[in-house]
């Protein structure tokens, strides 16, 4: 597991030395996202307990995803450098969204204000709606007392 996160983690660490003097938007993304990936390794080494290990089918596009994702976010906000600032600055807010919610990419994608951001967000959004989904139903299937009115992903809703 500890291989899903460290590619994406070493990017973020990378791009504190890469671009030195990129502004507070790049700063707070930048640490953003090394603090998200930080987290998911230190979660793998001290906190979870794995029943079993993941094939390799599976880590190597996953990790990929996780570090393209991680450089194509910052390599992205460098490339907005000398561009005005957007009209309606959701920079704080995606800070307080971050660090309330550290598991959830809306944070980084109101710091960052680039489409980029966004779009993977949705994506990824709609990605565990659908994991939630398919979760939840296989815990019907499985377990006989598993309540039914319990919801996917939004309490009372979906």
């Amino acid at each position: 597991m500890l291989i899903l996160y460290t590619p994406a983690f070493l990017a973020g660490v990378a791009s504190f030395a890469l671009f030195p003097n990129e502004g507070l938007r790049f700063l707070l993304l930048s640490s953003a996202l090394t603090i998200h990936f930080f987290k998911r390794d230190f979660e793998v080494l001290f906190i979870h307990k794995y029943s079993g290990m993941m094939v390799l089918d599976s880590v190597v596009p996953i990790s990929l995803s996780y570090f393209i994702s991680t450089v194509s976010m910052i390599y992205a906000q460098h490339l907005t450098q000398g561009f005005p600032e957007p009209p309606i600055d959701l920079k704080y807010p995606g800070v307080a969204l971050f660090l309330v919610g550290i598991g959830g990419f809306v944070g980084v994608s109101f710091i960052s204000q680039a489409l980029y951001p966004f779009a993977l967000t949705l994506g990824t959004t709609f990605f565990l709606l659908g994991r939630s989904y398919a979760t939840r139903n296989w815990y019907r299937s499985k377990l006989e007392d598993f309540p039914k009115d319990v919801k996917a992903m939004i309490p009372f809703v979906f």
